[in-house]
């Protein structure tokens, strides 16, 4: 594949990992409408600020790196992309505090899944290390909702 091309297709990839981050942001703000206090409102505002900085450094890597340099064919990283692609589940009026977390658990369980393959499919080493870096996290994100989960059920979710 011809390097101006390809390099649009990662642009693109890129602008749809800022789109999730920015998506994932919004989640967080709709979710800390139906928590009005204690650990889980803690939990969500400090994920809603990581959102935040997770976005800033994709719109940073965006903006100074030659991107068409990643490793793997265009439609392999097309696919990794899909996992973020997908809406997320949308908080209904009246959503526990539960139903909250388990949408928050799947989005960043979907995050981890992306960065990780975006990781492995970069030849620029900086790149490589952003998204891990990302990936490493999601999967904070993910081990704090866990654990969260398991406080207000009761039970261990780990």
């Amino acid at each position: 594949m011809e390097k101006p091309v390809r390099s649009l297709i990662i642009r693109a990839i890129l602008q749809e990992a800022i789109s999730f981050e920015e998506r994932s942001y919004r989640f967080y703000e709709k979710a800390l409408v139906h928590i009005a206090s204690g650990d889980a409102k803690t939990v969500l505002e400090k994920l809603l600020s990581q959102e935040l900085s997770h976005r800033l450094l994709l719109e940073e890597v965006q903006k100074t790196v030659d991107l068409g340099l990643f490793g793997s064919e265009a439609d392999e990283e097309g696919k990794a992309a899909d996992a973020i692609k997908k809406p997320l589940r949308a908080i209904p009026p009246g959503a526990t505090k539960l139903q909250i977390m388990e949408t928050a658990l799947e989005k960043e369980l979907r995050a981890v899944g992306f960065y990780d393959s975006m990781a492995e499919r970069s030849r620029l080493r900086s790149v490589r290390r952003v998204f891990r870096k990302l990936a490493r996290e999601e999967a904070g994100h993910v081990r704090l909702l866990r654990v969260q989960m398991a406080k207000d059920t009761g039970g261990s979710r780990e």
